[in-house]
């Protein structure tokens, strides 16, 4: 069970040694909602897989609502490769799929080329399932309650906390708390250039929407 809201939020009242008099639940669940996405939005830390079903003559699935970004698709097992969709001729292409395709214009749309074909109930594809598995980079849900749980893992605590302290303490009229605050968001800073190299270890990819040329 991941870390609540209301956990991180007593641990930012110690460090502030605020007993609620100061910042409200909701001012710091906006704050806490705030730093979950920063980092999401600069580390990508949030990785998930889905299987989709494929129909016989359909080349276009629709992506996870929370979908950042496609990291690779299988086709059957068979990896495809991510190709530009400014090519003309792609869309009359029919066969065994071998190179997926997103693009700013069709956002949470993924096509597939060529367009599979096979009879839906056929023994033999049954057997293959005829699945697309997608692996993608997430955007976290949105944090509304003190019961809410964070999606980050602990090891990104101190790099939350660091966030939310900062931003508390500069909007502080007292100069002093505002320095603190500048000092804290500079540890947050290099939180991020350190974990920035932790996650680096264990996962390598590109994760864009869209290339912007293709070659075979």
């Amino acid at each position: 069970m991941n870390l609540t809201v209301q956990d991180l939020v007593t641990r930012v009242r110690d460090v502030l040694a605020d007993t609620g008099d100061r910042w409200s639940d909701d001012r710091l669940i906006r704050l806490i909602d705030e730093a979950q996405k920063n980092i999401c939005r600069r580390l990508n830390p949030l990785r998930n897989t889905v299987t989709i079903v494929v129909s016989p003559s359909q080349n276009t699935y629709t992506l996870p609502s929370n979908t950042k970004s496609v990291s690779g698709v299988l086709y059957n097992d068979n990896k495809l490769t991510q190709i530009s969709n400014n090519e003309e001729g792609l869309e009359n292409l029919k066969g065994l799929p071998i190179y997926f395709t997103t693009n700013k214009l069709e956002r949470g749309l993924l096509k597939i080329i060529p367009t599979p074909v096979f009879v839906e109930n056929d023994p033999f594809d049954l057997t293959k399932a005829n699945t697309l598995t997608l692996y993608y980079i997430k955007n976290p849900e949105t944090l509304t309650s003190l019961t809410d749980e964070l999606e980050l893992e602990d090891l990104y605590m101190t790099t939350l906390k660091h966030y939310i302290v900062g931003n508390l303490l500069r909007e502080d009229t007292d100069a002093q708390n505002r320095a603190f605050g500048n000092e804290e968001l500079s540890l947050y800073e290099s939180e991020l250039r350190q974990l920035t190299v932790e996650t680096e270890k264990d996962f390598n990819s590109n994760p864009t929407y869209e290339t912007k040329y293709w070659r075979v």
